[in-house]
């Protein structure tokens, strides 16, 4: 197929040998949701590892329902996982998934701190304090576990962005001044991420604690002053096990879910 070359995508791809599962990816030039279809796949049988992706979308979508645009030069990706985790358990996919992509693109690159992505809770990638990319986890639920997951990822390349958004390819690496020059590499090189992240967060054996120190040590905002819903001023703290974020306000710790706080960017 012209619009993606697939041999390159799999020449490019590099799992580690205890990966639960090997890639099956599946491109299109245009898809409403790559989400919806491999829903649909997974739903039909597709095992774990089935990926879709897609050259544009006509209905993304990110975090509370929001229009993801997807204009040709991004990428639009989903992979499908079958975790079976409680579903108390299900933020270890998101945050999972975030970490792994911004550990597998920091190490790949070499970037350095000043340069490196880090993470905006509970599901955003940030490149120099601006929206680099996002992930959208949509579950289905069996006995009160997880039994199937997609886990889906838009993130700038190339294509036109408008604030607060920044493509990976409109900055100079200063480290190596190396730049990722095809969508099929870049494509391993996420799904290389979403995976390091699924091993790590959903099938490893580290406690959750080392985890999550290890999420924070790249979120934005850590230990600086946010404001809070009421309009008082607090000190972002970290995450919880549940994903929640954590916020030091007047000698006590308050928790906010996803979409109750709003902590901006640059």
């Amino acid at each position: 197929m012209s619009f993606f070359d697939l041999d390159r995508f799999y020449q490019a791809l590099n799992l580690p040998d205890d990966a639960p599962f090997s890639i099956n990816l599946q491109a299109y030039a245009q898809l409403a949701s790559t989400n919806d279809q491999l829903q649909t796949l997974m739903s039909n049988g597709a095992p774990a590892g089935t990926a879709v992706i897609a050259i544009q979308q006509s209905q993304g979508r990110g975090s509370q329902g929001k229009e993801w645009r997807s204009p040709p030069g991004g990428l639009y990706l989903s992979l499908g996982v079958r975790p079976h985790l409680p579903a108390t358990e299900g933020a270890r996919l998101t945050l999972g998934s975030a970490w792994g992509v911004a550990t597998t693109i920091n190490q790949q690159l070499g970037l350095a701190t000043a340069t490196s992505i880090q993470l905006k809770w509970p599901n955003d990638l940030l490149l120099q304090g601006k929206k680099l990319g996002g992930i959208l986890t949509e579950s289905r639920l069996r006995s009160g576990s997880i039994h199937q997951a997609v886990i889906g990822i838009g993130l700038n390349w190339q294509n036109p962005v408008s604030p607060p958004g920044i493509c990976l390819n409109s900055i100079r690496l200063v480290e190596r001044n190396r730049r990722i020059e095809s969508l099929e590499v870049l494509t391993a090189l996420i799904l290389q991420g979403l995976v390091l992240g699924y091993c790590n967060w959903c099938q490893g054996s580290l406690p959750l604690a080392p985890l999550i120190a290890k999420y924070e040590s790249l979120l934005s905002g850590m230990g600086q002053p946010i404001v809070i819903p009421n309009g008082q001023m607090g000190n972002l703290e970290g995450i919880t096990p549940y994903g929640e974020l954590k916020v030091f306000v007047n000698n006590g710790t308050l928790l906010f879910t996803p979409g109750t706080i709003n902590l901006g960017y640059d």
